[in-house]
C-alpha cells in the first residue's frame, strides 16, 4: 500500500476499524508513505495488480496527476504479463456525470482492454464508476458459478458483497453511463489533465 499522508492512515486506524479491520497490522501488509507516481516510477520489478482507490482529480489537489495518459502509461508498464490495474473512476450516477467517461477513454487510449463497472458506494450515497484494464478473459464473460467457484476455492466465507451474482451486475451498465463513455472525446494528459471543480461538475 503506498500513502502520501501519514496522517490519513493513523486517522483510519482510530475512527474506521471495521473499514480496514486490522489490514495495517496483517503481516503480509507493506505500507509505503511516499507519492504512488513516483514510487511507480521507480519500480522496476512487475506487479501482479494495481489498485488505484484514491481521491477524486479535483482542481488544486494531488490526485489529478494519477488519472493522466502518463501516469497510465507508467501503469501498464509496471504490471507483469498477465497483470491487471483497477481504478476508482468518480461519480457515476444519472446527472452527476462529471469525470469517470474521459477517465476510462483515456485508459482505453493504452490498454488494449478497458471494462468499466459501477456500483452504489453508499457511504458516498451515489453510483460510482470503476475500471478494471488489462485482463485477458472479459469479466463480463465470466458466468456467476465460475466466480462462486473461485471464491470457495479459495475459501473465502466473509464476503459481505462481492459474489457470482454481484459480479454479474455491476458489468452491466445503464444505458445513460454506455453512451456517455462511447460519446466522450476528450483524454487525460499531464498538459490537459481531468480535474473537478467541485464534487459533480467538471
Amino acid at each position: 500500500m503506498v500513502e502520501i499522508d501519514h496522517a490519513m492512515i493513523e486517522a483510519a486506524r482510530e475512527h474506521l476499524p471495521t473499514f480496514h479491520a486490522g489490514a495495517f497490522d496483517d503481516p503480509r501488509t507493506r505500507l509505503v508513505i511516499a507519492d504512488g507516481r513516483k514510487y511507480l516510477s521507480e519500480k522496476k520489478e512487475p506487479f501482479d495488480v494495481i489498485v488505484m482507490d484514491i481521491t477524486n482529480p479535483r482542481k488544486g489537489g494531488l490526485s489529478w496527476r494519477l488519472f493522466t495518459r502518463e501516469f497510465y502509461t507508467l501503469a501498464s508498464r509496471r504490471i507483469a504479463e498477465d497483470g491487471i490495474v483497477v481504478i476508482q473512476g468518480d461519480v457515476a450516477r444519472v446527472g452527476g456525470l462529471s469525470t469517470f467517461p474521459r477517465i476510462v477513454r483515456t485508459m482505453e487510449t493504452i490498454f488494449s482492454q478497458v471494462y468499466p463497472y459501477v456500483t452504489c458506494i453508499s457511504s458516498y450515497g451515489a453510483d460510482w464508476g470503476f475500471a478494471l484494464a488489462g485482463a485477458k478473459e472479459d469479466p463480463r464473460k465470466i458466468p456467476a458459478e465460475k466466480i462462486d467457484e473461485k471464491i470457495a476455492e479459495r475459501g473465502i466465507e466473509d464476503f459481505r458483497f462481492y459474489d457470482g451474482v454481484t459480479h454479474e451486475r455491476i458489468f452491466r451498465l445503464p444505458k445513460y453511463l454506455r453512451e456517455s463513455i462511447r460519446n466522450e472525446e476528450k483524454i487525460s494528459t499531464d498538459d490537459s489533465p481531468v480535474q473537478e471543480l467541485y464534487p459533480g461538475v467538471s
